[in-house]
């Protein structure tokens, strides 16, 4: 059995694989989380150095937090998608083919193929599946299947990789 995927890789798939990818993440290692902190963190810093701690203070600290994390999070997902824009795939399709012998893709310019050990873990997401190995991930939505089903992707995989569920 094999399920192969048309993927066009465009901003907006990327930013869907940026977005999976921290979704997978435990709470305390996403990019919200790692810069709430670093702000609360420069805000308790802020109203320490800023006596005497009035209700201004206090509303200029959380600001400073609210802009620090937002900010940071923003300028972090833009400049992974900038990189992902830099690539030579970028704005063209390519297919994917997801098989009992492993993964293979296939783009104008480039043909690659990885057994399963490549990629040990997945994550199900109620709109696809993410590959991922240390250093690298794989995008694969469920409205880019050409061949096959989500449920049929999902229990290949599940066979392959240690697959977790966040679909429900």
């Amino acid at each position: 059995m094999a399920i192969t995927y048309r993927i066009r890789a465009d901003a907006a798939y990327y930013k869907t694989t940026i977005d999976r990818y921290d979704q997978q993440r435990p709470r305390y290692l996403r990019y919200s989380t790692q810069y709430g902190i670093a702000g609360l963190t420069l805000a308790i810093i802020w109203a320490s150095m800023t006596p005497p701690l009035t209700e201004q203070v206090i509303f200029q600290s959380l600001a400073i937090a609210a802009i620090v994390t937002i900010g940071s999070v923003f300028i972090t997902k833009h400049g992974i998608l900038w990189r992902f824009k830099r690539r030579t795939d970028f704005m063209q399709e390519h297919d994917v083919v997801v098989s009992e012998d492993g993964i293979s893709a296939v783009a104008p310019h480039v043909k690659s193929s990885w057994t399963w050990p490549a990629y040990p873990y997945s994550v199900r997401f109620r709109d696809g599946i993410l590959l991922m190995r240390k250093g690298a991930i794989r995008w694969l939505p469920d409205t880019a299947i050409m061949d096959g089903d989500a449920s049929s992707a999902t229990t290949l995989v599940a066979s392959k990789t240690t697959l977790r569920r966040m679909d429900r």
